[in-house]
């Protein structure tokens, strides 16, 4: 099955996984933690679906999937957490930890270990 399939699924995963993320890295600043990554998602989601089904055919290795997403870690602009004026060590752990719960929720759902 394509991982443009299994979009909806993935996309959940993400989502679910944010929170936690943004507690452990943002504080209080959920709602604002959402926003930023469904913004990210929503600007990456072509590319993601692209390199998704890139590697889930076997045309890429997951460590190409890893370098092809880090490329896109400057479009996590984070708009709504730096509204808010946290710190940039902050902003950047958070931005990290979405990068990794994206690589490993498109890893689970393609089944990759």
């Amino acid at each position: 099955m394509a991982f443009s399939d299994l979009w909806e699924g993935f996309a959940t995963t993400v989502k679910d996984g944010v929170a936690e993320l943004a507690k452990n890295t943002v504080g209080d600043f959920i709602p604002q933690a959402e926003a930023d990554a469904a913004a990210f998602l929503n600007s990456s989601g072509e590319k993601l679906r692209k390199w998704g089904d890139l590697l889930a055919n076997g045309l890429i290795t997951p460590d190409e999937f890893e370098f092809l997403l880090g490329s896109q870690r400057d479009l996590a602009k984070m708009h709504a957490l730096t509204a808010l004026g946290l710190a940039a060590t902050r902003l950047e752990r958070f931005r990290t930890g979405l990068i990794s719960l994206i690589v490993k929720s498109a890893f689970g759902v393609i089944g990759i270990g």
